[in-house]
């Protein structure tokens, strides 16, 4: 991740959610969550420099 202060003043902000998956054991039970960020592609403008 960078400093807003160091981004170009033509960039773009790209949003980001959180995205959760279920890990299960071989009984189908749930054990543990797994999560992860990403950014929404569908948001994403082209052909502007995107962070």
């Amino acid at each position: 991740m960078i400093d807003e202060e160091e981004m170009p003043r033509e960039a773009h902000l790209l949003n980001t959610i959180w995205q959760y998956r279920a890990k299960t054991d071989l009984e189908g039970f749930v054990n543990m969550w797994r999560a992860r960020l990403v950014g929404r592609g569908d948001t994403q403008e082209f052909p502007l420099t995107t962070f």
